[in-house]
Parts: C-alpha cells; structure tokens; sequence
C-alpha cells in the first residue's frame, strides 16, 4: 500500500531578495543551497510596492533620485521598482533605496500589464512614460497616484491636480520663461510634497573609484584639478562653449594657475577633444577617454576638484559628487537647477533669443565670455 505524501514548500514571496524574474528564489537560497525559504534566517518582508516610471533624459533620472529619501521615509517597509530606459539603467543599479530596476522593453511592458502596485509615481509627460502609467492605473487599484498617464483622447494628462503645474511648464516656452521654480521643486510638487533642498542619491561605485584611482597615478594627479566638459548630447548641440573659448580658457588656466585640466567628452566629443589637446604640449592637459562607461566617466570626474560645464549630464554628475561647478547656461533656463550652494550659473546674454534652441549656432557658443569664467575659477 502507497502513501501519497504532499510535499509542501514555504516561498516568501514578499521577501526584497526574492527574485522577481524566475528560475531561482533568491541569490542567497542558491548559494547556501537552502531547500526553500523555511530554512532562511534574512526574511526581509516588505509591505507596500512602489512604482517610479521615468525613463530618461540622464539628467533628470539622476535628480530626480532626490525624491527617493522621502518616498522611502513614508514607507519605510516599502518596495521600489523603478522603470527606466534601457541605456540610463546602470545609473540605478546599486541605489540603495531602489529595490528593482527594470529596462523599458516588451518584458517589462507584459510584466506590468499584471503585476500590482500600491503606489504609482509617473514622472514623464509624455510617451512611452505615460502609457506605461495608463496600463498600470488600468490594472491596479491603486492606493496612490501622482504625475502623468496617456487618456483616451491620446494626450498627456494628470492624476493630480499638484501635477498640472509642471505639464503647463513642459507645454510652454512662455510660462518656461516666467517659471522660476527649479526641476526639483516641480517634481515635488507633482508628488505632493516639498522640497527642502534634498541631495541626489549618487554614492560612488566601487568600479568607479578603482578606475579614478588608477586613471590619478597613471596621470600623476597631485594637485589641483579642473574638469571642463567640452560636449551636450546630440539633441542638445547648442549647450556647449565653443572649442575656440574653451581653448582659450585651457591656455589662461595654464599661464595663471598650476591646476591640472581635465579634458572631458563622451563618444561624440572625440574629434573635438583631439583638436583641443593636439593644441597643447603641456603634461598639465589630460583627456578623459571619450569611449569610458558611465561608472568609469563619474569616477574620472570625481577626481576633479572643480568642473566647468554646460547644462549636460556631466552637471549632473558634478552635483551628485558634490563638486564645486561652474555651469554655462545657453539655451535651456538656469533657474530649473538648484544649486545646492556649489554651484555658480553663467547665463548667456543671448539666452532669451535662443532659449530651447536644438540648433548650434558660433554666436551662442561664443557669448559667454573666457574672462567671466576664469573669475569664478
């Protein structure tokens, strides 16, 4: 005679270091060899679920990182999952505060046709942001809801009534103009809360500091150090001083100071880096290399005790580290970046005739002048 025995197994599913992407309960359940999670002593149980979708621009995901202290110290037993754009998803990774990161692709999009949440933060005001949100209010009956979804009429529109101030702003070169709220105050708006200067959470990686280590003792950094980055991204070829001014700034560097300068680019700086380097003979002038990943290029910027930079993800980056910043301001508006008291703007005089401009034009680049820099330096 046969017994038939049910075998029955505990699954924490609620536990943070359960994986949400199958083929295994967790990294410490397959390293111990754990049978199931009976065995764990870490159940880490989380209560409320949270969900950040804001995809890109760099810039923004990095500041918008600011809001994270608050969320989480409402909910403090909470679980964030944050969904972002597939080539901003190492600058989340290893958040402290940010339990998942998922990449916008079609996993993810089927992933949050079912899985529930308590609270929603949609934070773009426009697709795919907003319809990513759209499927998820239809899905879950959400306890809370702030920001941004796609309506019927295929439009952007807004869960909360705090969350119009900053669409009206987006929607309009003309209030952008008179608003002189910066991203961080709209964005805390739009979530119902207020913002009392609260830091981006940017810690520096282990990666990253092993590489800004070994890029000072192969270039002998033993002083000061000046970063200016010479590039924008391609949508925004107009935010960058000219290669003319910013050589010119090199050579005053060189003749009235002894900083060393570092030369800093990204993929699309690598003609223009070569041609401000190839100008100079001193060992002062270092350049970055242009191909560096993201952890590489924040830990070569963290050796520099001072950045010059236009209104690009390197600005960003400097906040992040703390760094003492000189920010060139010529078509996007100064007063949307908090400074944090390390931060000193340079707005352009032309700046009102180019504001938003996503073309490159000498006398724009031209306007902020070398000497007006150089005093702040």
């Amino acid at each position: 005679m046969f017994i038939l025995i049910k075998m029955t197994y505990i699954w924490n599913k609620n536990c943070r270091s359960f994986s949400q992407f199958g083929g295994f309960a967790c990294d410490l359940m397959k390293s111990e060899g754990y049978k199931d999670c009976s065995e764990c002593m870490f159940y880490d149980k989380y209560d409320k679920k949270i969900l950040i979708i804001n995809l890109g621009a760099k810039g923004n995901i990095i500041r918008t990182t600011s809001l994270l202290r608050d969320i989480k110290s409402e909910d403090p037993n909470s679980f964030i999952v944050w969904v972002v754009d597939e080539k901003n998803k190492e600058i989340l990774e290893g958040n402290k505060y940010v339990d998942r990161v998922m990449a916008y692709n079609l996993e993810t999009v089927l992933k949050l046709k079912y899985e529930k949440f308590d609270y929603l933060y949609s934070l773009d005001t426009d697709a795919p942001g907003t319809v990513l949100a759209s499927l998820v209010d239809s899905n879950n009956k959400l306890e809370k809801k702030y920001g941004y979804y796609f309506d019927e009429r295929g439009f952007t529109s807004t869960f909360n009534e705090e969350s119009n101030y900053y669409l009206d702003i987006a929607l309009s070169d003309k209030l952008t103009r008179e608003n002189r709220k910066s991203f961080q105050e709209m964005i805390f708006k739009t979530c119902e809360k207020s913002f009392n200067g609260e830091k981006y959470i940017f810690e520096l990686s282990k990666k990253a500091k092993e590489y800004g280590g070994e890029f000072a003792r192969k270039y002998k950094f033993d002083g000061k150090v000046i970063g200016i980055n010479i590039g924008s991204s391609p949508r925004w070829p107009a935010k960058c001083w000219s290669k003319e001014k910013i050589t010119s700034f090199i050579k005053k560097i060189i003749d009235e100071t002894d900083s060393k300068i570092l030369v800093l680019g990204g993929p699309h700086e690598i003609k223009k880096q070569r041609e401000i380097l190839d100008k100079f003979s001193s060992e002062r002038i270092i350049g970055n290399d242009c191909n560096n990943s993201y952890e590489e290029f924040v830990g070569v910027v963290n050796l520099c005790d001072a950045v010059v930079t236009g209104d690009t993800f390197a600005l960003h980056i400097a906040i992040g580290l703390n760094k003492k910043t000189i920010a060139l301001f010529f078509c996007t508006p100064p007063w949307e970046i908090y400074d944090y008291g390390i931060v000193k703007k340079i707005a352009s005089p032309l700046l009102d005739k180019y504001i938003f401009t996503d073309l490159y034009a000498d006398e724009l680049a031209n306007s902020i002048s070398v000497e007006e820099v150089f005093e702040l330096i």
